[in-house]
């Protein structure tokens, strides 16, 4: 089992909010057209795991990246072995998944909630924490 934590911040705080105010949602790699009408994030693995919004309209970074990202901890760039740990972490392909949100988890992240990923096998969990405790709720 692997959980990979994304600790609260203006950006992921951000990323919740963008998500939640749009009208339309990505459909990642034209395979998902139900996602297009469901308010999701995007959970990411590639050069790093990250979430992102799941908004059809890109977030934007405040360095002009095409889009703005929040890591998880331990695998943002410039982590010491990123491509091993990535890799122990979430498997050797990259990829984009998305994940379902409701109104309270949103808000929750926008009040100050972290937000968490557990991987085990096949089977993907997740939810948000509150910065103060020290276990992690799930959801399927």
């Amino acid at each position: 089992m692997t959980q990979i934590v994304f600790a609260p911040s203006e950006t992921l705080a951000r990323i919740f909010e963008h998500t939640k105010e749009a009208e339309k949602w990505s459909n990642p790699y034209g395979i998902m057209p139900e996602m297009e009408n469901q308010m999701h994030i995007d959970f990411v693995k590639d050069s790093g795991i990250y979430i992102m919004s799941g908004a059809s309209e890109r977030l934007r970074g405040p360095d002009g990246e095409v889009n703005l990202v929040a890591y998880a901890t331990g695998f943002e760039p410039g982590t010491e072995d990123l491509w091993e740990r990535t890799r122990e972490a979430a498997g050797g392909d990259d990829f984009c998944e998305p994940l379902p949100l409701d109104e309270k988890m949103v808000k929750q992240v926008i009040d100050g909630f972290g937000f968490f990923v557990t991987l085990e096998g096949n089977s993907l969990k997740y939810g948000t924490y509150s910065p103060h405790r020290r276990y992690f709720p799930t959801r399927d």
